[in-house]
């Protein structure tokens, strides 16, 4: 095998533990985003609430599935979840002046 090769293998080898950590994460985030659909439509629908209602809850489920699952990749990757709060308010703002009218 060319020592190329062999460098990338232990490259890999040693990124291991971290890529399963992540293909858990996605894999668990999925799972509850799809079990939370689920659940939410049928009681959308026995509760007999308007669609949107059903639409407006089901927002607000997958952008904290994604916030939260985004502050446990950080965490994986060894970034304090610090530098997401100051990024997403960063953001915050610049959406904010965005959308302002004169």
């Amino acid at each position: 095998m060319p020592a190329w090769l062999e460098e990338l293998v232990k490259v890999l080898k040693s990124y291991l533990p971290i890529i399963i950590q992540y293909v858990a994460l996605i894999v668990v985030a999925l799972a509850i985003e799809r079990l939370g659909t689920s659940r939410i439509k049928k009681a959308v629908e026995k509760a007999k609430l308007p669609p949107e209602a059903g639409n407006a809850i089901l927002l607000a489920l997958r952008v904290s599935i994604l916030v939260v699952a985004c502050i446990v990749a950080l965490n994986i990757g060894g970034i304090p979840s610090s530098w997401l709060v100051g990024l997403s308010a960063l953001g915050g703002t610049a959406i904010g002046f965005a959308s302002t009218r004169r």
